[in-house]
């Protein structure tokens, strides 16, 4: 059994690496005009509204224990598994462990303006955008961010209770 090949002409591969190679670079040049626009025309990051220090400990029992950093009054009580918040906070203390920090220090923890709710490491400057992980884990934090007392939970004065 006979096995031919047929020649390929060269013309249509340089056409073809060509056109593969404008198409990387307009992607590229495309990409970084937009990077620096963005950058010239915009603020890095939107404004915070609101931002509160925290504490995570890991109790005894089992459970995460959050307080204020500032006032020291128990924020939550975190019992069972609560996959989402060990996880969160497991990764940003990864990295305080790998610079030799430890866990003495607070998270802070900010709604901007933007909606967004970041939990941040001052220690590490890592930081994790909680809206990556869809609206009930988002909840989970949401609810840490806003001390009881704080103006956004006292009725206005039309109010009815």
């Amino acid at each position: 059994m006979s096995s031919s090949t047929m020649p390929v002409a060269p013309h249509p591969l340089w056409w073809l690496a060509g056109l593969l190679i404008s198409t990387l670079l307009s992607v590229a040049w495309f990409r970084w005009h937009e990077a620096s626009t963005v950058s010239a025309s915009s603020p890095s990051r939107p404004p915070e509204i609101v931002q509160r220090s925290l504490l995570f400990r890991d109790e005894p029992d089992g459970s995460i224990s959050v307080t204020d950093a500032i006032t020291q009054k128990p924020v939550a009580q975190f019992h069972g598994e609560q996959g989402f918040v060990r996880g969160t906070l497991r990764a940003l203390s990864r990295e305080r462990r790998r610079q030799g920090l430890d866990n003495a220090h607070p998270f802070t923890l900010s709604l901007r303006a933007d909606r967004r709710i970041i939990l941040r490491d001052p220690s590490t400057g890592e930081h994790i955008d909680l809206a990556s992980f869809g609206a009930s884990n988002r909840e989970v934090f949401s609810s840490l961010l806003l001390d009881p007392s704080h103006e956004a939970f006292k009725p206005s004065a039309g109010a009815h209770p």
